[in-house]
């Protein structure tokens, strides 16, 4: 797998659009963990392209496909299948589901015609469980084998989260009542891992607010990473 930087903040903090703005300019990939958990939640209420079609048929009727039957017919299982089964379940999402997103979107990059990507940004954790957010050593050791050791935290004031999460509204669900419920898990959980994570990497703390442009958050930040080793060394392809 490539190397793997994370991006933490709270929902409207701008990950992704930092996120993308770093992949674009040095050569990584980005992966947002939310948006491939919202396109898999599309893709099984269909029938998906080149499934076999016992599986789509598990799909269609919203039922569990049984994991004799998966693991006779994939190795490894796929992101969406994985992901289908704990929807069905009820249960939440787990570290092996990550991982497994995680290890085909690594493929997918390495398979890319030109360069290499130097490594995979990927926004963010806090779709782990608690218990393994707990033991995000653990959690870690499942979900990033290749850690690069580098974590982004970026910060961002409530009131401009907000503002951004109205405005962008990705389902007629993310209303304000929506935001402030993502805002008491993530008052709750962000802290938490991003205190474990700098026991198991370095931190870079940045500032996203509506006092700067998204170029400017970019410029920032940017600065910031070219003082941080574990950066540097990332940017030069060097271990």
């Amino acid at each position: 797998m490539l190397p793997i930087i994370f991006v933490m903040g709270i929902t409207g903090s701008g990950k992704g659009t930092l996120s993308t703005r770093l992949a674009a300019d040095f050569g990584l990939y980005h992966v947002s963990i939310g948006d491939e958990f919202r396109a898999a939640r599309k893709a099984r209420k269909e029938e998906i392209p080149g499934m076999p079609c016992e599986i789509n048929e598990y799909l269609i009727e919203r039922t569990e496909i049984p994991t004799p039957l998966l693991h006779n017919l994939f190795k490894p299982v796929p992101f969406v299948l994985l992901l289908h089964n704990s929807i069905v379940r009820g249960e939440e999402f787990n570290a092996t589901i990550i991982a497994q997103l995680l290890k085909e979107k690594s493929a997918k990059a390495m398979e890319r015609k030109g360069d290499l990507p130097r490594a995979m940004i990927v926004d963010s954790l806090d779709a782990l469980r608690v218990e393994e957010i707990n033991d995000l050593r653990g959690a870690l050791q499942q979900i990033a084998p290749t850690f690069s050791g580098l974590t982004i935290h970026i910060q961002c004031p409530e009131n401009v989260a907000r503002k951004r999460f109205l405005l962008r509204a990705r389902s007629p669900h993310d209303d304000a009542r929506q935001f402030r419920r993502r805002m008491e898990w993530h008052e709750e959980m962000i802290p938490q891992i991003v205190d474990q994570l700098q026991g198991l990497s370095v931190v870079v703390e940045t500032v996203n607010d509506d006092t700067m442009t998204v170029d400017e958050a970019f410029r920032i930040l940017s600065e910031k990473l070219d003082k941080v080793p574990e950066w540097k060394r990332l940017m030069e392809g060097s271990t």
